[in-house]
C-alpha cells in the first residue's frame, strides 16, 4: 500500500515499510505502551504483504489482549488465514491463540488449533508441552476425560520436573 504525504512542493508517495513498522511496534510492546504499539500494528497491517500479514494479526491480537479486549484478540486471531511454522513468533502463535480460545470457551477449537501444529519439527519440546497442557485443559472442559488424560500424560512426559507436568498432573488427579 502507499499513502500521501504533504510537502511544500507536490505530494511525494511513501510506501509503508511493514518491517519498519513491525519492530517500531514491538518496541512500544516491550516498553508497555499499548495504544501506541496498537495504533503502529494497524498501520503495519494496512501495508502488510501476504506473508507479513499473520505476524501483525498475531501481534493485534496480542496487545489487545494485553489491552483487555478478550473479542477483539479473538477476531485478529480470528483472521489469520496462513500460519509459517518457521517463523520466530510462531511457537508464541501457537500457545497464545490455543489458550485464547480456551478462555473463550472454544474448546474444540483450540483442540484442533493444537493438533494441527503441535507436532511441528522445529517446536520446542517446552512448547510442545504446553500446548498438550491446554488440549488437555480443553478436553476436560468438554468432560473428555479420556483424551484429557491422554493429552495430560503426554504433556507431562515430555518434561517431569517442569512446573507445566506439575499443573499437568495436578489435573491428572482431578480427573480421578
Amino acid at each position: 500500500g502507499v499513502r500521501g504525504a504533504k510537502s511544500e512542493s507536490s505530494v511525494q508517495w511513501m510506501t509503508g515499510d511493514t518491517a519498519e513498522l513491525i519492530k517500531t511496534a514491538k518496541e512500544h510492546l516491550e516498553n508497555n505502551e499499548l495504544e501506541d504499539a496498537y495504533a503502529i500494528f494497524g498501520e503495519a497491517y494496512d501495508f502488510a504483504e501476504m506473508d507479513e500479514e499473520t505476524e501483525v494479526l498475531f501481534y493485534l491480537g496480542y496487545t489487545s489482549y494485553l489491552m483487555g479486549d478478550l473479542p477483539g484478540t479473538a477476531g485478529y486471531l480470528g483472521d489469520i488465514i496462513e500460519v509459517n511454522t518457521e517463523a520466530d513468533y510462531f511457537p508464541n502463535l501457537l500457545l497464545f491463540y490455543g489458550q485464547v480460545l480456551a478462555e473463550t470457551f472454544a474448546f474444540e477449537d483450540a483442540i484442533e488449533w493444537i493438533q494441527t501444529y503441535r507436532d511441528v519439527e522445529t517446536i520446542d519440546p517446552s512448547v510442545k508441552q504446553t500446548a498438550l497442557l491446554i488440549e488437555g485443559i480443553s478436553y476436560s472442559s468438554l468432560e473428555d476425560v479420556e483424551n484429557a488424560k491422554t493429552a495430560l500424560e503426554a504433556s507431562r512426559s515430555i518434561d517431569p520436573e517442569s512446573e507445566v507436568a506439575k499443573t499437568a498432573g495436578t489435573l491428572l488427579g482431578e480427573l480421578e
